[in-house]
């Protein structure tokens, strides 16, 4: 396996990835690359584990070994781009096949279960870099950058003591608002729901204001369902600004695994 060359200076590529991949030493020397490459990444040992995540995060990229035990990744990706359209969701997910053969017949077969591209094992780094930068390209990030510079006037310290104080008052108000659908609480719902729409208005965090409004103006539904999988897609969409403002703030933590 080829790592990145340390004298280099690599792109941050700031893409939340999740691995799939059931060998250790696999594991390990993949995370090394992803790291090198400024990428925050979550750990699964098997297509059950990663079905787990991808339900409750919105990655930009997975990569997904294609032989692993309890579930393969063949029918992991069957099941996602089943549940994707049973959703009906507006962004298609790259899954990106990890395998140990290159034939065509392989590749044939990693396409019709719905993966967008391959990576043959053993890993070269340079290829794994181009393949998030080509699947992770059409990531909408989910903070506005721009605009977050305009209003800290260039000042890089002011930046990250907002987005800090940012992270604390999302933090505050995603608990406020699970309690709230919890324990059918409206009048909390419609006030964290509103406190934290405003925030993310604020660092230019639109996707996240925009689902937190949906949930605001939702505080008289008696559709419990509805209101738990607007929470559901709230947390998603927090996951991913959560990392981007980590990445902002360049004190990402080490990357993190459920093994």
């Amino acid at each position: 396996m080829s790592l990145l060359d340390s004298s280099r200076q690599e792109p941050r590529l700031g893409l939340r990835v999740l691995l799939a991949e059931d060998q250790e030493v696999n594991r390990r020397v993949a995370m090394r690359m992803l790291e090198r490459l400024g990428c925050r990444a979550d750990v699964a040992a098997d297509g059950a584990e990663a079905l787990q995540a991808l339900a409750a995060v919105a990655y930009d990229v997975v990569l997904m070994d294609v032989h692993m035990p309890v579930m393969d990744g063949l029918d992991a990706t069957v099941e996602f781009r089943r549940r994707e359209r049973t959703k009906g969701s507006r962004r298609r997910t790259p899954l990106v096949a990890l395998t140990g053969l290159s034939e065509d017949g392989d590749r044939r077969l990693c396409f019709a279960a719905g993966m967008d591209d391959y990576l043959v094992k053993p890993l070269v780094a340079e290829d794994l870099r181009d393949v998030l930068e080509r699947w992770g390209a059409s990531r909408t990030p989910a903070i506005d950058r721009d605009r977050l510079k305009t209003m800290c006037g260039g000042d890089a310290q002011f930046e990250r003591e907002l987005l800090a104080s940012f992270r604390e008052s999302a933090t505050r108000a995603m608990n406020a608002i699970a309690d709230a659908v919890e324990h059918g609480d409206a009048a909390q719902l419609a006030s964290e729901a509103h406190c934290l729409r405003g925030v993310c208005l604020t660092i230019g965090a639109a996707g996240l204001a925009e689902m937190a409004k949906s949930l605001e103006y939702s505080q008289n539904s008696k559709d419990r369902e509805a209101l738990v999988d607007l929470l559901s897609s709230l947390r998603a969409e927090w996951e991913v600004v959560r990392g981007d403002v980590e990445m902002l703030m360049g004190s990402a933590p080490p990357i993190a695994s459920t093994q």
